[in-house]
C-alpha cells in the first residue's frame, strides 16, 4: 500500500487487523505466493477514491437498513423487502452522481476504448 500504517486516523486494533489482511498469502502449486490480502485492498481503496458517491450511498443505505430492521415489527415485515430497494437506490443514485463527473466519465470511456477492436462490424 502506498500510505504507511502509522499515518492512518485509525486505532491500534484497525492497524493490525489490516496488517493481517495485507499479509494473506495463497501458496498456488507449492512455488507461488499470492498477496491476496494487500490485492484485496488495493481494489477496494481504489474504488473507493474512483467512486466516492456511489460508496458514500452504500455506506448511507447500509446504516439506513441496519436502522429499518431493528423496528421491533416494522422491520421484519419490511425488512426484507425495502432493505433491498433502499441498496439498489442508494447505489444508482450515487453511481449516476459519479457517471456526471466528468473526469470520470472521461477515464471511463478511455478504460473502455480497448475493447473497441472486439466490435464486430
Amino acid at each position: 500500500m502506498k500510505i504507511g500504517f502509522k499515518q492512518l486516523s485509525l486505532n491500534a486494533d484497525a492497524k493490525r487487523i489490516l496488517r493481517k489482511i495485507i499479509k494473506t498469502t495463497i501458496i498456488v502449486s507449492g512455488e507461488i505466493i499470492l498477496m491476496i490480502g494487500r490485492k484485496i485492498l488495493e481494489i477496494a481503496v481504489h474504488l473507493i477514491s474512483r467512486f466516492p458517491n456511489t460508496t458514500a450511498g452504500l455506506v448511507i443505505s447500509l446504516l439506513l437498513s441496519i436502522l429499518v430492521w431493528t423496528i421491533p415489527v416494522l422491520g421484519t415485515l419490511f425488512g426484507p423487502f425495502l432493505i433491498p430497494l433502499l441498496l439498489s437506490a442508494s447505489l444508482t443514485m450515487g453511481y449516476l452522481n459519479d457517471l456526471k463527473h466528468n473526469p470520470l466519465k472521461a477515464t471511463i470511456e478511455k478504460d473502455t476504448n480497448i475493447f473497441e477492436k472486439l466490435k464486430t462490424k
